[in-house]
């Protein structure tokens, strides 16, 4: 074969390689987000919101949630999520017992499978709101310059989520200065490491690692922890704030209606 006709079948190869990846990423999902843990009802169940794009017309998409491993979580079959859908834009619900899960989403035209994505992790399971002052929030734990805290190392089990949160950050002193909350993390979702804070207030883990592994053992559904607390109230503010009752912190010279919503200067 002369190099000509190599050029021509290489070009011809890269040209199916390409078509080939192109129609493989012509859908994404957008919700859930990774690691995203949503709060189950009484049933152990939730009806979880899936969205996303495509690039291409579709006949249908169809997903599917599968366990991430044996015994954690009820692994369903294809369903259809939405039919004919328009603009570029799917959404539909689908409803999902406890666990932890990949979530798979495929779009359908002409009868064939013609793109796919998927989410490598998200939860069904509790959600919590942690609320006090510093022993809430997390204090030093370091004697003689050596920490004695037995529980800074964070979360051993992955299924132990939070918003990390660097509190050395520029974008979290802009946080404190103007209570916009567009300066904390939003929908970044991790397990709760090694020295790793979680938003919107604590620096460290704390006692709350050794908590969500206990938790998440004992219930066997993922956790999110949201760390509302805040060092310096005294116990009594903590019960006003339920009733958006106004207080005054001097160290940062705020106001704060509720540590978990706003504060303003």
């Amino acid at each position: 074969m002369n190099v000509r006709a190599n050029v021509a079948v290489f070009v011809a190869l890269i040209a199916v390689l390409l078509g080939y990846c192109e129609a493989e990423a012509q859908i994404n999902i957008t919700f859930p987000v990774s690691r995203l843990v949503l709060q189950r009802d009484n049933n152990n169940q939730a009806t979880v919101q899936i969205a996303g794009s495509y690039s291409q017309s579709l006949d249908a998409v169809e997903v599917r949630v599968v366990a991430r491993a044996i015994g954690q979580g009820t692994t369903t079959d294809w369903t259809t999520l939405q039919t004919n859908p328009t603009n570029g834009q799917f959404k539909g619900t689908l409803p999902v017992k406890g666990g932890w899960y990949k979530l798979l989403v495929r779009g359908r035209s002409g009868g064939a499978i013609v793109a796919t994505d998927s989410l490598d992790r998200f939860g069904v399971g509790e959600v919590f709101a942690i609320m006090g002052h510093s022993n809430a929030q997390g204090s030093g734990c370091t004697i003689n310059g050596v920490n004695q805290c037995p529980t800074i190392n964070g979360a051993n089990d992955d299924r132990v989520t939070v918003v990390a949160l660097d509190q050395a950050g520029t974008a979290f002193q802009q946080y404190l200065n103007t209570a916009d909350t567009r300066n904390l993390p939003g929908l970044a979702f991790s397990q709760l490491l090694v020295n790793s804070g979680f938003s919107p207030f604590a620096s460290i883990p704390w006692l709350w690692g050794r908590m969500g592994d206990a938790l998440v053992q004992r219930i066997n559904v993922p956790v999110m922890l949201y760390n509302a607390g805040f060092g310096a109230p005294i116990c009594s503010k903590p019960t006003g704030l339920l009733i958006i009752y106004p207080f005054s912190i001097p160290l940062f010279a705020m106001i704060c209606e509720c540590p978990m919503l706003t504060c303003v200067i």
